[in-house]
């Protein structure tokens, strides 16, 4: 299995000489709704993969914007759908022109589960023609709330729903490992669940109640040696994605040796 990390432009070079297969890509923020549909911004986005091409790396996975949960909620689910749906059309579009097989979205959620899920499966069946004619598989991610906050979503149960209704090859899900332990959860046993439909991974370390981004073993809640062993027992097949990334604080140096513990950390737990 390979390793694929969050890594800046700046340090394309460094990491592949690590040994990185690619990269993992988030597009712009919500509110920059009209930039990401601009013709400037998709040609801002072919170069950048072009740039990490050149590496002898690719664009492993994307992640698609979102209205995070800690954001004032948009005034109804139409409004919502409205909004977002171009964005996502669009990142999907962009996703295949960066020769990336999949794009990672946070599900839309209330405090309804029925209506969340409703949302879902129509914002879905929406974006299934854009999905099949570019060749993209929807990553479904396990999300949680803020403070505390109810939320849904956040179960394997809640992400098979999708895979199970769908049971399109365009629909997977994406384990978030520190999601899980966000709402003290146990990443292993939903790795069990999902393993079927996994269509990603987004790898790190947190404790309950944060979202701390962590390298594997810098904070507990998550058994990597059973994580690492499911993986490589499964039909899996994409990367060992670790969502996590050096301080911007950091020195160029102190970066490298950060993306040089991350690899040594992943190679371990997957037995390379």
């Amino acid at each position: 299995m390979q390793i694929s990390a969050k890594i800046s432009e700046k340090l394309l070079p460094a990491a592949a000489q690590l040994g990185f297969c690619g990269t993992d890509e988030s597009f712009l923020l919500y509110e920059q709704r009209e930039r990401i549909l601009s013709d400037d911004y998709a040609r801002e986005m072919t170069a950048l993969s072009q740039k990490i091409h050149s590496f002898g790396m690719r664009v492993c996975q994307t992640h698609m914007t979102f209205l995070p949960s800690h954001h004032p909620p948009m005034d109804g689910y139409e409004k919502y759908c409205a909004y977002f749906l171009p964005i996502y059309e669009k990142e999907i579009e962009l996703t295949a022109q960066m020769g990336c097989p999949t794009a990672v979205m946070h599900p839309y959620f209330t405090e309804d589960a029925a209506e969340s899920r409703a949302v879902n499966v129509h914002l879905i069946e929406q974006m299934l023609p854009r999905l099949e004619s570019c060749g993209v598989i929807l990553s479904l991610e396990n999300i949680y709330a803020m403070e505390g906050g109810e939320a849904h979503h956040t179960t394997a149960e809640d992400m098979l729903y999708y895979a199970e209704y769908f049971r399109s090859p365009y629909v997977g899900i994406c384990l978030d490992t520190g999601h899980a332990v966000t709402r003290r959860q146990n990443p292993s046993e939903m790795l069990k669940k999902v393993l079927p439909h996994l269509t990603a991974l987004h790898l790190h370390a947190t404790v309950p109640g944060q979202d701390l981004h962590a390298l594997p073993y810098m904070a507990g809640g998550a058994n990597w040696e059973e994580i690492g062993s499911l993986l490589r027992s499964s039909s899996y097949r994409g990367t060992f994605n670790l969502e996590c990334k050096p301080s911007a604080k950091f020195s160029d140096e102190a970066a490298k040796l950060y993306y040089k513990l991350a690899y040594r950390i992943a190679a371990d737990i997957i037995g390379e």
